[in-house]
């Protein structure tokens, strides 16, 4: 109950540093499941989505699989990425992929004499690849844990800097078999090249992360997530999964950060509800979502998975 009011007295909450933090393609998400559940994943085992949100998950995976997403956000920009889950047995997992982020092409301008902003006609972009590499291992019947490093490239027109990063996690399976926590903490790093010759710090959005997933039966998933990110304030995540039939999945989500959305428009309120759907084909997963950035627009995500 505390963490249900908690989460209502955060929906109204506009961070006054949101995006104040370097590298902020590590906060992207690109996978169509975990963002139509309000990307409330951190307690959510045997998926590949996982490997963004809480490595250790991925020790529950019933057999190798691959999976591909693309995102589109706002002005052209997009991203996506591509990731492969490897259980070598029950007490120990490997994985790994690679994201890309593309912002699309941006008008260069200058600042004129007289302090204003002039057009010069031409454009410019900006990037960012991510590589990475996970591993979970088995500790006992009650707790899994897992790791993943991380190495980020970023560019915008022809400057560019680097960093290295780990997360960490945990999977916790309680007494009762259908429900699980999880506990992270990502993008735990150092930047190893700099934007400038002065070597000016970017920082990197350092998030802590504990969520509880409760699988009520078998067409019903529900999650919530608590997550603290650098210089921000504390966020709820809730996600629901519902199975009409056995390969077909509806969900639905909301992020309490939907105030960073809000620019005084009329979709502003819209900010943060997400939603979509699943369909399942003998070894082939498809899902599609549809997530709202308030006055901002909206962002599509579509994932192709395939299972060994």
């Amino acid at each position: 109950m505390l963490l249900l009011a908690g989460s209502i007295a955060l929906l109204p909450a506009q961070s006054e540093n949101a995006g104040s933090t370097g590298f902020a393609t590590l906060r992207h998400n690109y996978q169509a499941r975990s963002s139509a559940m309000g990307e409330a994943f951190n307690s959510i085992p045997a998926n590949a989505e996982g490997l963004f949100f809480n490595p250790s998950v991925i020790l529950q995976s019933p057999g190798k699989s691959v999976s591909s997403s693309l995102a589109s956000y706002f002005v052209g920009s997009g991203g996506g990425s591509v990731q492969y889950v490897h259980p070598v047995d029950d007490k120990m997992a490997f994985g790994g992929g690679i994201k890309y982020w593309n912002s699309g092409l941006m008008d260069r301008t200058e600042i004129s004499a007289s302090n204003e902003y002039v057009d010069t006609g031409e454009t410019f972009g900006a990037h960012s690849f991510i590589l990475y590499g996970s591993m979970a291992h088995y500790i006992n019947d009650g707790i899994d844990i897992g790791a993943t490093l991380k190495m980020i490239s970023d560019s915008i027109d022809d400057k560019s800097a680097s960093a290295v990063a780990l997360d960490f996690g945990l999977l916790h399976h309680t007494a009762n078999e259908k429900i699980k926590v999880g506990l992270s903490i990502r993008n735990l790093g150092l930047q190893t090249s700099y934007y400038t010759e002065a070597k000016h710090r970017e920082g990197l959005p350092l998030i802590y992360s504990a969520g509880i997933s409760m699988q009520a039966n078998e067409k019903l998933l529900g999650s919530f997530e608590l997550e603290k990110a650098s210089s921000e304030s504390v966020r709820a995540r809730i996600g629901a999964e519902y199975l009409p039939l056995s390969v077909l999945a509806l969900r639905a989500g909301l992020r309490t950060d939907f105030g960073d959305y809000n620019m005084g428009g009329n979709m502003g309120f819209l900010g943060g509800f997400s939603m979509g759907v699943g369909y399942t084909l003998s070894k082939l997963q498809l899902d599609y979502a549809v997530v709202s950035l308030g006055d901002l627009g909206l962002s599509n995500r579509l994932s192709l998975g395939y299972k060994f």
